[in-house]
């Protein structure tokens, strides 16, 4: 792995962990507005970064530095919308850019020759939980599809709220996965 894909992903995992927490923060809040700088500023990496990364297209810009300068075009419209005091328009566009990231790491893990897809379908195992009251009653069947090595297990007596029904279950679950012993 380059330095730049190491600092393009770094900064993109940054950004997937710190997102949902901005999102769901109370708004307006000292630690929203630090933890939304330091997400800005994880996409801003991101979003730069990506232009040194041209593996794809033999050396070339590619359709996917698009969603960059589409970044770069949301972050900047982000800002000066809560500047302006356009909470709505922030809001829309911090949804949206959460929203594309997420977007853009399925379809990086997604299509074949990118490093994330070589990483996760190669060899790291997925773990599909899935609950007894699920609509799907084998969560990991159809991502057998996509990846090689895949484990599914459903819990009993849940909902769908897994980390917070039976933490321990699942936290066994996981243990299992990262130990090596499977589920």
């Amino acid at each position: 792995m380059t330095p730049i894909i190491a600092l393009h992903l770094a900064a993109a995992i940054l950004a997937l962990i710190i997102g949902p927490t901005v999102l769901w923060l109370a708004k307006g809040t000292a630690r929203h507005k630090l933890l939304g700088r330091i997400w800005a500023l994880a996409m801003l990496v991101t979003a730069l970064s990506s232009f040194g990364i041209r593996v794809v297209n033999h050396g070339q810009f590619s359709w996917i530095h698009l969603l960059s300068v589409l970044t770069l075009v949301g972050l900047a419209r982000a800002i000066l919308a809560i500047r302006r005091g356009d909470i709505g328009g922030h809001k829309a566009a911090m949804r949206g850019l959460f929203i594309g990231l997420a977007l853009a790491g399925v379809a990086a893990v997604a299509t074949p020759q990118r490093f994330l897809h070589e990483m996760v379908v190669g060899w790291m195992p997925l773990l599909a939980l899935g609950t007894d009251q699920d609509a799907i009653p084998d969560m990991a069947s159809p991502l057998r599809a996509f990846f090689v090595d895949v484990q599914g297990c459903n819990i009993r007596h849940c909902g769908h709220f897994l980390p917070e029904e039976p933490p321990g279950a699942v936290a066994d679950e996981l243990v299992g996965v990262f130990a090596g012993g499977g589920v």
